[in-house]
């Protein structure tokens, strides 16, 4: 980060990386989730479209990792599963990713809802 104070926000240039614990709906444990993040800034404006992030993920699960990947603002992002390994292999599909970073505000947590296709 271009700042070196907790919860500063990135400026176009930084790159960050994310990680986590992924739990199931009873609170277990059920995995670790891995990210890189590259701040882009939007270069053509605030639109629809402006992408404040390209954003690579692994969620890494019992049995094998699924990798994605994709575009993020500080909205609810959808992202393309490109890849897998072990029982992943061959998977694609999509996840929706609602992510709320301590640098815009929010508690450090997310949540991600995977649709996988084979």
């Amino acid at each position: 980060m271009s700042d070196d104070r907790p919860g500063s926000v990135p400026r176009p240039g930084d790159r960050m990386t994310m990680y986590g614990q992924l739990v199931d709906a009873g609170g277990q444990k059920a995995g670790e989730f891995y990210s890189a993040c590259f701040c882009v800034g939007a270069p053509f404006g605030p639109t629809q479209h402006a992408a404040g992030n390209l954003e690579f993920h692994t969620f890494n699960l019992p049995g094998g990792s699924i990798t994605g990947m994709g575009t993020a603002s500080a909205a609810e992002n959808v992202y393309a599963i490109v890849g897998g390994t072990g029982d992943y292999v061959g998977a694609t599909g999509s996840y929706v990713a609602r992510q709320r970073p301590f640098e815009l505000g929010g508690d450090g947590t997310a949540q991600f809802v995977l649709t996988l296709t084979k």
